[in-house]
C-alpha cells in the first residue's frame, strides 16, 4: 500500500454539485459538513479517471470491474475528497491573491505527512486584523492587503511563511515553484470560514421558451462554483490487485494525471458543455 497526493489547479469554473438547494441557492457545490471547505467528492474523481480510454485490465485492475460484475473485487486505488487549499480572492494589488488559513495548511500538511512528503517545520499562526504574505510579495498597498472590501495588515518576513509557499509551489506548480509566493495570503480561520462563503462564484441561468423568447416558468436559477485559479489536494491510496503489483497501478494512475505532459487536463463535476470543470491534474509522492 502507497499513499500519494492528486492536486487539481482549476482552468475553468468547477462545479460539483449535491443535487439539491441549499438556502437561496438551487445548485450549490459540495462541502464538508462541520468545515463547509469545498470538495471534489472521491466518488468523482474515480468517476473520471475510470472513464479514460486507457488499458482495460489496468483500469479494471484499479477501479474494480462493471457494476454487474461488481462481486469479483473492489478497485486497488482509493481516492479521498480532494479538499480547498487556496482560494483565489481579488486583490487590490496584484489582481488576486491565493488564500488560505492555519487549519486549512495544517489539514493539507497531515496528508503531505501521508503521502511521505516533507511538510514544513513550523504552523504559522496569525493575528486577528493582518495576514501573513511571503517575501516577495506583488499583494501588499501601503503595509495592507485589501480583499474585495476586506483590508488586512500585512505581516511578511516570517521564515515558516516561506517554507510554506515553497512547498505550496513546488507541490502546484513543480515547473515555476516561485508562482505562490507572491500571491500567498494566510489570513485567521474565522475569516477564511468567511471567504469559504463570499469567495465562491455564483451564476444566474435561465432557461428560454424558444416561442416567445421569455424565461420559462421556474427555470431561473442560481448555480455556485469554485472560481477559477483554485487549488485543491487530496489523499488516493494505491494497493496491490490480483495480477497486478502495486508498482504497476501507481504508475498506471501517474499516467492518467499526465497524458504524455507534466500535468493532464480533466474535467471534473457538472455543467461540463458549458466548459466548466476543467482541472490540471498532478500527482506528488514517493515512488
Amino acid at each position: 500500500m502507497s499513499n500519494h497526493l492528486l492536486t487539481f489547479h482549476t482552468l475553468s469554473p468547477l462545479h460539483c454539485g449535491i443535487g439539491q438547494a441549499v438556502g437561496a441557492i438551487e445548485l450549490p457545490i459540495a462541502r464538508e459538513k462541520p468545515t463547509h471547505i469545498p470538495v471534489i467528492p472521491g466518488s468523482s474523481i474515480k468517476g473520471v479517471f475510470r472513464a479514460e480510454p486507457q488499458d482495460a485490465a489496468l483500469q479494471k485492475a484499479a477501479f474494480g470491474p462493471v457494476t454487474q460484475d461488481a462481486s469479483e473485487h473492489a478497485g486497488a486505488i482509493q481516492f479521498a475528497d480532494a479538499r480547498l487549499v487556496l482560494l483565489p480572492m481579488r486583490s487590490l494589488k496584484g489582481v488576486f491573491a491565493w488564500t488560505t488559513s492555519p487549519y486549512l495548511l495544517a489539514r493539507l500538511s497531515r496528508d503531505l505527512v501521508q503521502a511521505g512528503l516533507k511538510p514544513w517545520a513550523q504552523e504559522p499562526e496569525v493575528r486577528d486584523a493582518s495576514c501573513l504574505v511571503a517575501s516577495p510579495s506583488s499583494l501588499v498597498h501601503d503595509g495592507k492587503v485589501i480583499l474585495d472590501d476586506l483590508d488586512f495588515q500585512a505581516v511578511n518576513g516570517q521564515q515558516n511563511v516561506d517554507d510554506v509557499a515553497r512547498i505550496l509551489g513546488a507541490l502546484f506548480f513543480p515547473e515555476a515553484p516561485e508562482a505562490v509566493a507572491k500571491r500567498l495570503c494566510i489570513v485567521p480561520d474565522d475569516v477564511m470560514s468567511l471567504l469559504l462563503e463570499m469567495g465562491t462564484e455564483l451564476q444566474t441561468r435561465v432557461c428560454l421558451d424558444p416561442d416567445t423568447k421569455t424565461v420559462r416558468k421556474g427555470q431561473l436559477w442560481q448555480e455556485e462554483n469554485l472560481p477559477v485559479e483554485s487549488l485543491l489536494a487530496g489523499v488516493v491510496q494505491v494497493n496491490a490487485a490480483p495480477g497486478t503489483t502495486e508498482a504497476e497501478l501507481a504508475k498506471h494512475l501517474a499516467g492518467l494525471c499526465t497524458r504524455g505532459q507534466s500535468k493532464a487536463t480533466l474535467q471534473f463535476g457538472g455543467k461540463s458543455t458549458v466548459g466548466k470543470g476543467l482541472c490540471l491534474v498532478g500527482l506528488a509522492g514517493k515512488e
